[in-house]
């Protein structure tokens, strides 16, 4: 009914009556009660306005709409549409009107959208509170105290009333419940709930990262409970019941310290075709539908990996035991062979339950040593097997990239602890050939089940992956104008193909990374959703995450869909069921996976600033990778990445320049840019906060050619 009452409100283009609406609707006062139910919550929850006339409309008619704010650390927010229909619309500080970040608000729009597609809003009203707890450092006074956030987006200090403190003491790192959220100019108040420790506690840093994003720690004693209640011998009906794989020749390929082998490859050639075999735990067997491990599953999301440190999704005993695939032992598996021909098409696929048994567990480094030229590594059948699977690795990548998938090319950061979880080294991160080679295996596995699945037009979650939008297109356009570039044809329809060219025509540059990277801001976020759209930066059609049941609830969501379809338990009923839930289920896995990517991206500063804090001092050659009207940032050449702000430039006064996208100094007219050389000092470093702070050094000639 719902649906109903937005379809025709928004058919009619007009404000109705109640009993208008009744008429349209064809319903008659036997449906009252649950027809005023709905309209109220329509009201209530900000999609529908009532006149002074009693008359009701969409209140998008007037220029007001529901989504999200996100909250810039300095103040100011943007406005996300719901349904991600329209670009999002900037909202000015003063005008945000108590919102917090990521709340669910009502906004309505003080300038229209122009012809760059940029608006203007103001919070009317919010709807729905994001933010319950906020973690940071409290500051007690006589009277008063208040609680300092470590969220620079939360912009307003804690009232906390000094019967409210449950015990912390002046400059403990505590978490706050709020008990009043700000109005007008009152700030909001709350009460302690938990003290995490003092500020100078050793890695006091992350757990205040875990605690502020909300991130679960410990398992519930119920879940833990019904782990250790499951039975680690398989039943021999189970075996009889599967497809028998023991006896192949079946490898897992990973880091040198993964615990949670998921995925498992066999690969030989009949006749000119490849024949590749993905085996996938078979979580689902383990893990039943709205058990409490399942329920705790679907509220993690995802496992959140830190240095030296795992939050997983599922217990232990499941995680790095029972259905992790280590050699020489039986698992369960959800499997897909694919016959691959000479050009890289998957000419036939089967989809099916099984039980292999791991016969050797790999390290990426030393298969790509092999496939490098290291002929010593191995040897035999499995030597043999490592070729051919290298062979259609690089048939597929080939393809994939004719096609249009985008190649960023850049190398992401490593970070090398010891065992207290101390960084004792920083470093680029290589994908060697191993590390390609099973990422392509596992992109075809999960096109193929995707594009089965559709077909068979089941409910089903895909990993969607939309075009860029206008806006942040043409800012990266105007951006790599300013070195010689742009992007070909009408943005507004624009291809991977097009973006792909820019990294190609860069690549040998020392500005290629920084335009990778910068692409890669420009672009969507990939997102789960309960229907197919496709995904952008694959050039895929049809994209699932069905590789990963282990460590992505996705994963182990479609699963389920597919061991009831081979089963032929997939009854109206449950097609119905699942149609229910997995829009709630795609939503929550796609939050879940950007509060895990926020933490872990905060962790990694906290990292590389600890890995700092004693080079102070120490000078550098830096990477100009970003310019602000604040200053420059800059990356040294292991990856970590610091500020170097012009406040703190004594020698020059530089001035930017937002069009050309560059600093340059009002003395001697010298300019920086991404992509430049610059000398640069460590002076500051904050690891709290995850800054590390440089200063330019006077002789930029010898570095910038400038």
């Amino acid at each position: 009914m719902r649906q109903q009452i937005l379809d025709l409100l928004n058919r009619r283009h007009k404000a109705l009556s109640r009993n208008d609406i009744l008429r349209f609707l064809e319903l008659d006062e036997s449906s009252g009660d649950e027809f005023d139910r709905t309209l109220s919550e329509l009201v209530e929850g900000g999609y529908v306005r009532q006149t002074k006339k009693e008359r009701f409309e969409l209140l998008s008619e007037s220029g007001c709409h529901v989504g999200t704010i996100q909250v810039h650390e300095r103040g100011f927010g943007f406005f996300i549409f719901e349904d991600g229909s329209q670009p999002d619309v900037f909202i000015p500080a003063p005008l945000i009107n108590g919102a917090m970040n990521e709340d669910k608000v009502l906004v309505c729009l003080t300038k229209p959208f122009n012809d760059y597609g940029k608006a203007e809003g103001r919070v009317a009203r919010v709807l729905e509170r994001n933010t319950q707890h906020v973690v940071g450092k409290l500051d007690l006074g006589k009277r008063f105290a208040f609680v300092i956030p470590r969220e620079k987006k939360v912009k307003q200090d804690i009232f906390v009333p000094l019967d409210q403190l449950g015990g912390a003491r002046h400059g403990e790192i505590v978490d706050v419940e709020i008990t009043a959220y700000p109005k007008g100019r009152n700030n909001p108040e709350g009460k302690v709930v938990e003290v995490i420790g003092q500020s100078d506690d050793s890695g006091i840093a992350i757990e205040t990262v875990i605690h502020s994003l909300g991130l679960p720690k410990e398992f519930p004693p119920e879940v833990l409970a019904q782990a250790e209640a499951i039975p680690e011998k398989i039943p021999a009906e189970e075996i009889r019941r599967r497809n028998d794989r023991r006896s192949d020749l079946i490898v897992t390929i990973d880091g040198a310290d993964a615990q949670d082998f998921d995925d498992a490859i066999t690969v030989f050639k009949k006749g000119p075709n490849y024949e590749l075999s993905v085996h996938i735990a078979d979580v689902t067997h383990y893990v039943a539908e709205n058990s409490p491990i399942d329920q705790e599953a679907l509220e993690r999301g995802t496992s959140v990996y830190f240095p030296g440190r795992v939050i997983p999704m599922l217990p232990e005993k499941l995680s790095n035991n029972m259905c992790s695939l280590r050699p020489d032992e039986d698992r369960l598996c959800l499997s897909v062979d694919m016959s691959v021909s000479p050009e890289g098409k998957v000419v036939d696929h089967r989809i099916y339950e099984s039980i292999i048994r791991s016969s050797e567990r790999l390290i990426y480094d030393d298969v790509s040593d092999y496939l490098e030229g290291d002929s010593s590594k191995f040897s035999g059948d499995l030597a043999t097997m490592l070729s051919q699977a290298n062979e259609l690795a690089g048939i597929l990548r080939q393809k994939r990239f004719d096609r249009g998938a985008i190649n960023f090319g850049f190398m992401e950061s490593e970070i090398i602890v010891d065992e207290e979880g101390y960084p004792i080294d920083v470093r680029k991160r290589e994908s060697r050939v191993a590390n390609q080679m099973i990422e392509e295996f596992m992109i075809l596995a999960n096109e193929t089940v995707s594009e089965h699945f559709f077909h068979l037009d089941l409910p089903f979650l895909y990993r969607t992956h939309e075009k860029p939008s206008l806006e942040k297109l043409t800012d990266f356009n105007n951006f790599i104008h300013n070195f010689g570039l742009g992007i070909r044809g009408k943005l507004e329809d624009v291809r991977p193909q097009q973006l792909n060219a820019i990294i190609e025509e860069v690549v040998d540059q020392p500005h290629s990374s920084i335009i990778s990277k910068l692409m890669l801001r420009s672009l969507k976020q990939a997102k789960y959703t309960n229907y197919m759209e496709g995904h952008f930066g694959l050039a895929s059609k049809y994209y699932s995450h069905f590789t990963s049941p282990i460590r992505r609830y996705p994963d182990l969501q479609i699963h389920r869909i597919i061991k009831e379809n081979l089963s032929g338990k997939l009854s109206q009923g449950r097609v119905k069921h699942y149609e229910t839930i997995l829009p709630e289920v795609a939503e929550l896995s796609s939050k879940r996976e950007r509060r895990a990517d926020s933490a872990e991206r905060e962790v990694d500063d906290i990292k590389m600033a600890e890995f700092m804090q004693d080079k102070i001092g120490q000078t550098y050659l830096a990477t100009v990778s970003g310019v602000t009207g604040f200053g420059l940032f800059v990356e040294l050449d292991n990856s970590v990445e610091g500020m170097v702000r012009i406040s703190d430039i004594s020698w020059e006064d530089f001035q930017f320049d937002p069009d050309k996208y560059l600093i340059k100094g009002i003395k001697n007219g010298k300019t920086l840019t991404v992509g430049d050389k610059v000398p640069v000092q460590l002076i500051r470093v904050n690891v709290e906060a995850g800054e590390i702070t440089f200063e330019l050094l006077e002789k930029l000639d010898e570095a910038t050619g400038k």
